[in-house]
């Protein structure tokens, strides 16, 4: 088989349905894309061993690097949310403290990592984007928290400490300047994009959405409802400071 032909059936095809089982399983499309998004899934992070001869496995190469490096860190991140002051599937303080040090963990792998996988060009390219990218995202965060939800200001520090760190690492990493004016336009061309499609996705949930009839009145809610709902309120997470 020609390689491009390989690439297409053991890459790009396992991409495409990959896309499609994420968003199928996202909106509960059937218990049927779940196995096919973990073999598909499989089948990509496998592509550089069956189809080592296309170019294309070079992006699937920096994945895995993506994955060693970024991976302790989205973890790390999650057990700190839920350690936290959560509604829902909150998990042990100690859980927290194991969040933290993967995060640092990671963030010690981002500056000091040698690329095992991938070419030491494409990684200084996908670290230095990933910093940048968390610097202006948290930064411009930080600032919209503070000026439309006064009354959450402590909720702030975190997205400023991420954002000083990001920059931190980026001073300690050592960037060429070349380099990171090279990333300016990558990461407008990701900002914008990532606003066209959200721009995109709302368009067509508008369009949809003035198709449809005006929604009936709801009838008074039922006694057993209004109690169920005291129940709900009753249950809220306690220690909730006074800016909340």
């Amino acid at each position: 088989m020609e390689p491009a032909a390989s690439a297409a059936l053991l890459l790009w095809t396992p991409a495409l349905l990959l896309t499609l089982a994420v968003l199928n399983v996202l909106g509960r499309g059937g218990s049927a894309w779940k196995p096919i998004a973990a073999i598909s899934a499989v089948l990509l992070l496998l592509s550089p061993v069956t189809v080592p001869s296309s170019d294309s496995t070079a992006a699937v190469l920096l994945l895995w690097e993506a994955i060693l490096v970024t991976g302790p860190l989205l973890l790390g991140l999650v057990l700190i949310v839920f350690a936290g002051d959560v509604p829902i599937g909150r998990l042990s303080p100690a859980w927290g403290v194991v969040g933290s040090v993967l995060v640092i963990t990671s963030a010690w792998m981002l500056v000091a990592w040698e690329p095992l996988f991938a070419s030491p060009d494409a990684w200084n390219r996908y670290s230095t984007a990933l910093l940048g990218g968390v610097v202006s995202a948290c930064s411009t965060l930080a600032v919209l928290h503070l000026a439309f939800v006064p009354r959450r200001r402590s909720r702030t520090w975190p997205m400023l400490a991420a954002a000083f760190l990001a920059a931190l690492l980026l001073l300690l990493r050592g960037v060429e300047g070349s380099l990171a004016i090279g990333m300016v336009p990558e990461l407008a061309g990701l900002v914008l994009g990532g606003c066209l499609s959200l721009l995109v996705v709302l368009s067509v949930v508008w369009a949809f959405e003035r198709r449809l009839d005006e929604p009936a009145p709801l009838p008074p809610p039922s006694q057993e409802a209004l109690a169920r709902a005291a129940e709900i309120i009753a249950m809220r997470p306690r220690g909730v400071g006074s800016d909340e």
